[in-house]
């Protein structure tokens, strides 16, 4: 198993933006049931928030897992305007929360993309 690369200040980048996600996702359960929601909205909140924490923290081991993340982060920013949402405050709340989910998954450890290290293979 190969060990990730580090940038200069000893962070693996892409695993900060992981845990990242991994909070917003625990905000979005906590949200679902912090003010009133549809029950439409509320479900899809926690439940793309349980799912995003999940795969976010399945990513800090497994970068390539990225995707599935971006793809609840798309679904959510699509779900907060499909979804009969009940208060405007889920609405910014929820696409406010898809727009970064989608930042932070798409977001590549710049020490590790495209690096080949001396004696020649690819970690």
């Amino acid at each position: 198993m190969a060990v990730p690369e580090r940038n200069a200040h000893g962070d693996d980048v892409g695993r900060v933006f992981s845990v990242a996600n991994i909070v917003l996702g625990v905000w979005l359960i906590v949200s679902a049931f912090a003010w009133p929601h549809t029950f439409a909205a509320q479900s899809n909140t926690w439940i793309v928030g349980l799912a995003t924490a999940a795969f976010a923290l399945w990513a800090v081991f497994d970068r390539d897992l990225r995707w599935v993340t971006t793809s609840l982060g798309v679904w959510l920013f699509l779900s907060a305007f499909l979804l009969p949402g009940g208060a405007e405050m889920t609405l910014w709340n929820n696409v406010m929360v898809a727009l970064l989910v989608i930042a932070f998954s798409l977001t590549e450890d710049s020490t590790h993309h495209g690096h080949i290290p001396i004696g020649g293979a690819r970690a």
